[in-house]
């Protein structure tokens, strides 16, 4: 590998190497934007733990670099209307940075939440 440094969402990653099962990487591997978007974009509709709650991935905004969780343990608030009038109930949703404050590396709690992924029952 010629290049050790790897960039996500325009800002350079220092430390490119992941040791993460869930996203199939099983030994220590440097992945590109592209590879690295792909693998996790295989854990949408998974079921995940964050918070004790657990929650399903929903959405993976690579440009904003965030993922969204669905949290299916929690009774559904209501949303209001663009008046503030209650609307209807929608289940709550997390957004998880990708990277950490300083934008260099991934965040801890896309680490943490990437060991709490169900296997895959399909």
């Amino acid at each position: 590998m010629g290049n050790s440094t790897l960039s996500f969402a325009g800002q350079p990653l220092l430390c490119p190497y992941l040791w993460i099962s869930i996203l199939e990487i099983n030994r220590p591997i440097a992945l590109n934007n592209q590879e690295f978007l792909r693998r996790l974009r295989k854990l949408i509709g998974r079921s995940c733990r964050h918070l004790g709650q657990r929650c399903t991935l929903i959405e993976i905004l690579a440009g904003e670099a965030v993922i969204v969780l669905r949290c299916e343990d929690s009774t559904a608030p209501i949303q209001a209307d663009q008046f503030g009038q209650p609307f209807r109930r929608a289940a709550e949703t997390r957004e998880i940075p990708l990277l950490d404050a300083d934008g260099e590396n991934l965040s801890a709690e896309l680490l943490d939440l990437l060991t709490t992924f169900e296997a895959d029952s399909g």
